[in-house]
């Protein structure tokens, strides 16, 4: 499904994933793995099996089969979960995920989020630089846990962007389920993307009853951006302004 699109490039949502067109080249561009969640879950005494791995694995490779081999694959941030230290989960699940992207995308791009603390030394032993941000024309691909330099934003006009995991409440009547989402919306000159969260250890963050954490969107009011909602497989639905679920 169409996100958005300018002259020179058009965004297009493939499930949690999208698939950027710029010119000729095509990015497939993901955020918020937050691998080795369970086994941080298992250290806090909560019994978890480690189930997350295959499930991103596999719906990886549905996206790539549906859009094609991308000229690059982003990671818009937060490969790994645990602030402060390498879990042994961690670096078994992020060096196959580096594997396996490595093998399906003619190149590999990591944008340090705020969980992907001492990530270099895994990224390393696949010679993968780590970098703040990722310019692609008018477009800065950032994590969004801090504002960017000025330096990243000079000239551009679209910020595609992770950190919040969106999600919306979608009710039959009886009950109300969160569904993940794509936010679209302008935030000053920026048009803004923000994408849902790859995990599945986790449903999002409900964006009716939450504000927003990063600061690019500080004071910036919900109820100007629009839903793309992520269904079942790789199903995506316009959902429309989310006005009308904000008080």
């Amino acid at each position: 499904m169409e996100l958005v699109k300018k002259r020179g490039f058009s965004a297009e949502a493939i499930g949690k994933a999208l698939l950027l067109r710029h010119g000729r080249q095509r990015f497939l561009v993901v955020s918020d793995f937050h691998l080795g969640f369970e086994e941080s879950l298992n250290d806090r005494g909560a019994l978890i099996n480690r189930f997350q791995f295959p499930e991103i694995r596999d719906e990886l490779l549905k996206v790539i089969e549906t859009a094609g081999t991308p000229d690059a694959v982003v990671i818009a941030g937060d490969l790994k979960h645990d602030f402060g230290r390498i879990s042994g989960q961690e670096w078994k699940e992020s060096l196959e995920l580096i594997d396996f992207l490595s093998e399906h995308s003619k190149r590999l791009i990591i944008v340090r989020g705020n969980h992907d603390t001492r990530l270099g030394k895994i990224a390393n032993l696949r010679s993968i630089q780590i970098s703040d941000y990722l310019r692609i024309g008018r477009i800065l691909i950032l994590h969004g846990h801090k504002l960017p330099e000025l330096e990243a934003m000079r000239g551009a006009n679209t910020i595609i962007m992770g950190h919040e995991h969106p999600a919306i409440p979608i009710s039959d009547g009886i009950r109300t389920e969160l569904f993940k989402c794509f936010l679209i919306g302008r935030v000053g000159r920026f048009e803004v993307i923000v994408l849902p969260s790859f995990s599945s250890t986790s449903e999002g963050t409900d964006v009716s009853s939450s504000n927003f954490m990063s600061p690019i969107l500080k004071g910036v009011d919900i109820k100007r951006f629009r839903a793309v909602v992520c269904g079942p497989g790789l199903s995506n639905y316009e959902f429309g302004s989310i006005s009308h679920l904000v008080p």
